[in-house]
């Protein structure tokens, strides 16, 4: 009495409560696993489970240490890039973008044949432009495009170039990669295809093309755009006509 406290995991009152309670005694184990067997082959294992549990726990500052160890220690294992996918996913989480970034860029380089390889250059690719390597992010997100058969993937790639290259005013490329993108979407249209429309809309609108420019915003405007971006087409698709002259369609 008062100095051990008898736990049963059937007896709960809530469902967080009892991942807790087994999440705690599983570190304990495992860390008595460690000292105990130290020389256990399979000591990379342990350490990548001490990982996803201390992540359940919400004890990130102890997960990353665990993933790192199995980084640096295991580099033959076959859990070593998954380690730092892990670890990069929680410096993410942390808005440390540096640390993530070494790690991301340590995954594609030491291990080319990563069965993720494509999520792994896509991770390494927004980090990039978080930090603000717009230039390095481009070539990555083109990279991850000409590599990866994933439409999914092939389209967000485009997509972030495309924005990349418009936010530098590149509008040349720009327009390269938002079609690309909407060729790739043109079976699955989304909200997203449309507010790409509207983009490349103003693309060709700043590269002097104002017929191409009303195709796209006249099929942006066919979608449910957010109300701000259904003003910004109408406003951009009146001038596209003004610039032709064909103020009939303005006033319509």
């Amino acid at each position: 009495e008062n100095m051990i406290t008898i736990c049963s995991p059937v007896e709960y009152s809530y469902v967080s409560e009892q991942i807790s309670l087994l999440c705690e005694e599983a570190v304990s184990c495992w860390q008595q696993f460690l000292l105990n067997y130290y020389t256990d082959p399979y000591l990379a294992n342990v350490h990548f489970t001490l990982g996803l549990l201390k992540t359940v726990q919400g004890r990130v500052a102890e997960a990353m240490p665990e993933y790192k160890m199995v980084a640096n220690r295991f580099t033959n294992s076959n859990l070593a890039s998954a380690a730092l996918m892990n670890s990069a996913k929680l410096k993410i989480g942390l808005q440390d973008y540096p640390g993530a970034y070494e790690d991301l860029k340590e995954v594609v380089e030491q291990y080319p044949d990563y069965e993720e390889i494509g999520r792994a250059n896509l991770s390494l690719a927004d980090t990039a432009f978080r930090m603000g390597y717009n230039e390095e992010a481009a070539k990555l997100y083109a990279k991850v495009y000409y590599l990866n058969n994933a439409v999914s993937t092939q389209s967000a790639a485009a997509l972030a170039v495309g924005q990349i290259f418009y936010h530098v005013q590149d509008y040349v490329n720009a327009e390269k990669w938002f079609t690309r993108y909407l060729t790739l979407k043109k079976d699955n249209k989304n909200d997203q295809f449309y507010q790409v429309c509207l983009l490349l809309g103003k693309t060709w609108q700043a590269l002097g093309n104002s017929q191409s420019a009303c195709d796209a915003l006249r099929t942006s405007l066919s979608g449910h755009l957010p109300q701000k971006d259904f003003v910004e087409a109408v406003s951009v698709l009146s001038e596209a006509y003004i610039a032709q002259g064909n103020f009939l369609q303005v006033i319509h």
